[in-house]
């Protein structure tokens, strides 16, 4: 088995991550089975298991959790959090509200009083991103969730949630998520769609940028910065972005 940094964070996950999105429920009912299949992925050097509120209605958390007793110290535990999970219309969300109430429900499924990596599951534009990212970094500084990740980001929202952290100095996300899959082609096609489309990219990290300016300049931190001459050691977002002829190097101005 292989294994990788987590992000920057230097925790170690195997290449491969068993994700449990099909335990429980109608999908595979025999928890027996189930904790077999993690078993095995255990023994064969996989330490990085994924699982989500919403998989089976939580059966899928309590399935891994009875699974990884005597075992959790073994292995880096991913859940997510943001799926509808009941009839009330605040039981789902990335609110604040939700968020501390859902990360209890699932170290309670999962026996555990902690969570390796804690994810976004979607993308939640009714709620402020800095909203969920305070939230989660007092779940960070509680103990409850070591490392905070997100799934199904596109590259804008990606960015807006690394400057929102930086901005407000709150915990980070270190990880996203995607479909990727021998039926589901995305990431590869994204990239193609790149090469041939990076106006439109080019504007929605532009449009990111001039946000964060604005915020910079409200806040008397220098919005300059942001869009103008780069600090020592930074490139101008204008030149991360700018389109390249087909053969043509990237060159990359510096202030």
């Amino acid at each position: 088995m292989q294994y990788r940094s987590l992000g920057d964070t230097g925790v170690h996950v195997s290449n491969l991550c068993l994700g449990t999105m099909m335990f429980g429920g109608v999908n595979n009912a025999d928890h027996d089975d189930c904790a077999a299949i993690i078993h095995t992925a255990l023994d064969a050097g996989i330490n990085f298991v994924d699982t989500a509120d919403v998989y089976s209605a939580g059966e899928s958390e309590e399935i891994v959790g009875k699974a990884l007793q005597g075992r959790r110290d073994d292995v880096v535990l991913a859940t997510k959090f943001q799926g509808n999970m009941g009839d009330e219309r605040n039981h789902r969300g990335a609110s604040r509200r939700w968020i501390v109430a859902e990360v209890e429900n699932s170290l309670r499924r999962l026996g555990t009083d902690h969570i390796d990596l804690y994810q976004l599951h979607r993308p939640n534009p009714g709620t402020n991103i800095e909203e969920t990212l305070a939230a989660l970094t007092d779940l960070v500084r509680q103990g409850k969730v070591l490392y905070l990740g997100h799934s199904a980001f596109q590259a804008s929202q990606i960015v807006e949630a690394q400057w929102a952290a930086r901005d407000r100095m709150l915990v980070r996300p270190v990880s996203e998520q995607l479909s990727y899959s021998l039926l589901v082609r995305t990431p590869r096609d994204r990239r193609a769609a790149h090469r041939t489309a990076a106006p439109h990219e080019r504007d929605l990290l532009l449009a990111a940028g001039r946000r964060l300016a604005e915020r910079e300049v409200a806040q008397g931190g220098g919005g300059a910065s942001a869009l103008g001459r780069p600090q020592a050691g930074q490139r101008h977002l204008r030149d991360a972005v700018r389109p390249r002829r087909p053969g043509q190097r990237r060159q990359v101005r510096r202030g």
